[in-house]
This record gives C-alpha cells, structure tokens and sequence, in this order.
C-alpha cells in the first residue's frame, strides 16, 4: 500500500506536538519557581535534541519511502530514478557510503544525494535560501548541545550568535534556545519555539 507523504509530515508534527506539551508543562513549573534552571535547560535540551533526530527520520524515511515506493507525493515534479529490484535500493546507497548508516546533515549531504537518485533532486532541493539557512543553524545548535567540542561552541558563538548583542545567560547554546525570540513582534515565543515553527514550515515544503 502506498502511503502519501502527507501522512509522514502528519507523524511528525504529533511528535513536535507532543515535545510542546512537555515543554509547556517545564515552563508552568518555571514560571512558578518551582524547578531550577539546570532542570529547564535539561529539558530544552532533551526536547532540542529529540526533534532533530525526529526530523533526521523523516529525512531518511522520505527519501527511502520514494525511492522505493511506499510513498507517494503529491507533486508531480517529484521523479525518483527507477532502480530495480527495488530490494537493492538500500545495498546501493550503504554500499556507496561505505558506512552502517546514511548522515542526512549539514543538509548539502541530503541535496547531494538527492540529485543522484531523483530527477532535479526533488523534493529535497525545492528548500529556499531562507530554511536552508535555519537549517544550517539548528545544526550547529545541536553539534554545540549534543558533542560541546571546541569547534562546535566555536562555530555555534561566530554564526549562531555572531553579532548579536545577548544577555550572560543567553550566550550558551541552551540558554540561547530559552530565551525569547525577538520579543517585540513575537511576544513570549522562544528561540526554541521559533526554530520548531521552522521545521513544521521546512517538512511541510518536503512532504507537501
């Protein structure tokens, strides 16, 4: 049975929706003083990093899903190569990785198979300048809270935060994502809260 792609971006959003009411439930207790900092960004932290490996999935998922055909777009641009049988579609992509699993970020590795197994590389290249963009940053946001190497602070301080003039509290990755995402157009939404409305926006432009 073949499955629109629809439904995936439907699965995903449940997932961001469920992340939500945890992080709503965290920010009653805060607001209350009823759980310390370290605990909020914990919690950020968990819910930062769930949804990326989420949207990491759905990466995956779509482009395996077209590719042999459990799925279907709605988009008649979108033109997988065909590749017969259909059974060896995931050797031919292990093989030519030389690895156990396929990296689908920074996004430009996605793009670039992409355009090997799909007419145009679509949908996956149809990404304007914009989501690319955020893209590039909640990666760089997830390599500074998941590795906290050197370079990842160091490329998370020079193009997350770059010029930005941020309070103390704010000038780590996590504290950056609870903080308010500028306050006087958007009220009480976060950093956080702003790069999932981000993802909703980029997998609707995928799967749609």
């Amino acid at each position: 049975m073949v499955t629109p792609t629809t439904d995936l971006a439907k699965e995903f959003f449940a997932k961001l929706d469920s992340l939500e009411l945890t992080r709503s439930k965290m920010e009653k207790l805060r607001t209350k003083n009823e759980i310390e900092l370290s605990d909020v960004e914990r919690v950020y932290s968990g819910l930062f990093l769930e949804a990326f490996i989420a949207f990491e999935g759905l990466l995956e998922d779509l482009f395996f899903g077209l590719l042999e055909g459990n799925l279907q777009h709605n988009s008649n641009d979108v033109k997988p190569v065909t590749i017969e049988p259909k059974s060896a579609i995931r050797g031919i992509l292990f093989e030519g990785e030389k690895k156990r699993y396929l990296e689908w970020m920074p996004y430009n590795i996605t793009e670039d198979r992409a355009n090997l197994f799909f007419e145009e590389g679509k949908p996956f290249t149809q990404l304007d300048n914009g989501l690319k963009s955020n893209l590039q940053q909640l990666h760089r946001i997830r390599n500074a809270i998941a590795h906290q190497s050197e370079d990842a602070i160091k490329q998370f301080n020079e193009k997350v935060i770059g010029s930005n003039i941020l309070a103390p509290e704010e000038q780590t990755p996590l504290g950056y994502l609870i903080g308010k995402y500028n306050v006087n157009r958007t009220g009480n939404l976060t950093r956080y809260g702003h790069y999932m409305k981000q993802l909703r926006t980029i997998v609707t432009n995928l799967a749609s």
